[in-house]
C-alpha cells in the first residue's frame, strides 16, 4: 500500500529521538517560529517550527494556538538529525502545595476549556453546556435542557441586513444623579438595500419626553439617519401621559381623562372630556328646548338641523362632529 508523503523504499540516518524540557525565548507569528532554550545545557534552537493539534496545510484549517514568551515547554529532537526540534507538550510548573495546576480552572472530567490570561475563554462541559466567555458581564450560555441560549451583557448590539437592535448601558457620568441609564432601540428597514431604517422604537432611559417612543419615517433609502423625516410619532411617559404626532396633527393623553389637539403650528389647542356624554346631554336639552318653544310656537333657526346632526353623531352610521372632528383637527 502507498502511503501519502512517503518516500519509497530509500533509507535515511536514524539517531535516536530525544525529549528535554526548554524555555520559549521568542515567537515570530508570521513565520509561525520560535526560539528556544533548553534547560539542562542552555542549548539554543532557532526557527522552531510552531506546530498545532491539528493542521493541513492546504487552506490552513485545524486547532491553532500561538505561544508567548516565557512558556515551559517539552521539546524532542525527532530521529531525523536534519529536522527541527518541535513541542512534544507544554509544562506546568509544580506550586507550593505540589500540584500542577498553574492557574487552570476547576474542570470536570470530560471538560474542555479554552482561555486566555485576559478572561476570555470557550468552556465545553460534559452534558452539552457550552459557555463563551468575554468577561464577567459579556458571556452566552447554551443549555441543552430545553435548548435554551441565555445572553449576559451590559451592552448588546444585532445588526442585520433588516435593521438592528441594541440595548446599551450607560455610563454613571452621563446621568445627573449618577445612574447607570439603559436604552432599548429597534430599527427595522423597509428594503434591506436601503440605508436607513424605516421604524424605530425606543425603550426605557434616556429619550426625550418619555420612557417609550415608536417613529415611522416617510423614507429610508437616504444618506443620513440625520435626514429621516418622522410622519408618525408615539411617545409615552412613566405618568401615563401619551404624545401623537401624525399628520400635522398633534394628540396628547392627559391624566384625569382629557384629550389635547393640536393644528400643525401648535398654537390652537382643544379638550375633549367625554364628549359622547357631552353629547347625549346636549341633545336632550335641545330636544326639550325645542317641544317647550314649539308650545309657544316659537322656531328657532337651526335648532332642528342641530339635533339632527347630534343624533347622526351618536348613531352607529356616522359621527359629523366627534370623529371628523378629531380627524382633521
Amino acid at each position: 500500500m502507498r502511503r501519502f508523503g512517503s518516500r519509497g523504499s530509500a533509507r535515511r540516518n536514524l539517531t535516536p529521538a530525544s525529549v528535554t524540557e526548554a524555555q520559549i525565548l521568542d515567537v515570530n507569528p508570521d513565520a509561525w517560529t520560535m526560539t528556544l532554550r533548553t534547560v539542562a545545557n542552555d542549548e539554543i534552537f532557532t526557527h522552531v517550527p510552531i506546530v498545532s493539534t491539528y493542521l493541513h496545510h492546504f487552506a490552513g484549517e485545524g486547532i491553532h494556538y500561538m505561544p508567548e514568551a516565557g512558556t515551559m515547554c517539552w521539546i524532542c529532537k525527532p530521529s531525523e538529525g536534519d529536522t527541527k526540534p518541535f513541542i512534544v507538550a507544554f509544562r506546568p510548573p509544580a506550586d507550593e502545595k505540589g500540584t500542577f495546576r498553574a492557574n487552570r480552572p476547576v474542570l470536570n472530567p470530560g471538560d474542555v476549556h479554552i482561555s486566555t490570561r485576559d478572561g476570555n475563554a470557550i468552556k465545553i462541559r460534559r452534558g452539552g453546556v457550552i459557555e463563551i466567555e468575554a468577561s464577567p458581564l459579556a458571556r452566552t450560555f447554551w443549555l441543552p435542557v430545553a435548548n435554551k441560549i441565555m445572553s449576559f451583557a451590559a451592552n448588546h448590539e444585532i445588526v442585520t441586513l433588516g435593521g438592528s437592535q441594541k440595548w446599551r448601558t450607560a455610563r454613571p457620568e452621563e446621568d445627573e444623579d449618577g445612574n447607570h441609564a439603559t436604552k432599548y432601540t429597534l430599527k427595522a428597514k423597509e428594503f434591506s438595500e436601503h440605508k436607513q431604517q424605516v421604524v424605530q422604537l425606543d425603550a426605557g432611559g434616556q429619550i426625550d419626553g418619555g420612557v417609550f417612543k415608536l417613529q415611522v419615517f416617510a423614507d429610508g433609502n437616504i444618506g443620513s439617519e440625520d435626514a429621516l423625516d418622522a410622519q408618525f410619532s408615539a411617545t409615552i411617559d412613566k405618568e401615563g401621559k401619551v404624545a401623537i404626532e401624525a399628520d400635522d396633527v398633534d394628540i396628547h393623553l392627559h391624566e384625569g381623562k382629557t384629550v389635547r389637539i393640536f393644528d400643525s403650528d401648535g398654537s390652537a389647542t382643544e379638550g375633549v372630556v367625554l364628549g359622547k356624554t357631552f353629547l347625549t346631554d346636549l341633545l336632550t336639552f335641545f330636544t326639550g328646548l325645542q317641544t317647550i318653544l314649539g308650545t309657544i310656537g316659537l322656531t328657532v333657526p337651526g335648532l332642528s338641523d342641530m339635533i339632527t346632526k347630534t343624533t347622526t353623531t351618536l348613531g352607529v352610521e356616522g359621527a359629523p362632529y366627534l370623529s371628523t372632528r378629531t380627524k382633521t383637527e
